[in-house]
């Protein structure tokens, strides 16, 4: 209690955006380029668990969603260590890119905008229990959203924009907040002994450097 109320008073000097900006400017920002309406629609495909990924039709998930399946093929990669798992299945027409893209929480800024427009708790629920599920069902170095440390840290920069727009909810626990910042530490680590060093550094390699930096800032 005492450390997450003193990092919770430190980290609004640390980042791009906070709570304490949304209407001077932040919020201007995201509704330039989006009515209300569109972010309000977009949230609740996410509330529904539907989602439209890389040039697939908006499909429902169900309940809770599978963070190791392409739904587009039905292929499900086993959670086990990465050197086990064999990412591209060239023998079956299935795509590791689908899972990874569900599991870098870009569903975070659809769910944030809608939040600090309307300040509806739903939200910031929603965004507590995809946290906790990926959690619960992804272990640290374990299964395809663990197996290359670009995926890491676009999650990693996401999830630390998610603690900017709900870090003042009122029904986000403490106990999820300590199991949040945990979680996003063991990011940081992966990242950092996992840099994807090739011979001609690209987009892999720029990630990288760029969730270390936000990791960095959020930190200290």
């Amino acid at each position: 209690s005492e450390f997450l109320s003193w990092f919770q008073d430190q980290s609004r000097f640390r980042f791009f955006f906070h709570p304490r900006n949304q209407k001077d400017f932040f919020l201007s920002l995201l509704t330039a380029s989006q009515t209300q309406d569109e972010i309000l629609l977009e949230a609740q495909d996410v509330l529904e668990n539907r989602f439209q990924t890389l040039g697939s039709e908006k499909v429902k998930l169900g309940e809770t969603i599978n963070w190791h399946k392409d739904f587009k093929s039905g292929k499900a990669w086993p959670v086990e260590p990465k050197s086990r798992l064999d990412l591209m299945d060239l023998g079956n027409p299935s795509d590791v890119k689908v899972p990874w893209e569900l599991s870098r929480f870009h569903q975070t800024w659809w769910l944030g905008k809608a939040y600090w427009l309307t300040h509806r708790e739903i939200y910031a629920e929603k965004f507590r229990e995809l946290v906790e599920h990926w959690i619960e069902n992804n272990p640290p170095g374990r299964g395809v959203n663990w197996s290359v440390a670009m995926e890491v840290a676009i999650r990693a920069s996401n999830w630390i924009a998610g603690y900017y727009f709900f870090c003042e909810s009122q029904t986000l626990t403490r106990d999820f907040w300590m199991k949040f910042l945990k979680s996003l530490y063991a990011h940081g680590t992966f990242i950092e002994n996992n840099l994807e060093y090739h011979w001609r550094n690209g987009n892999h390699f720029l990630s990288d450097v760029v969730g270390l930096i936000f990791m960095g800032i959020f930190f200290q």
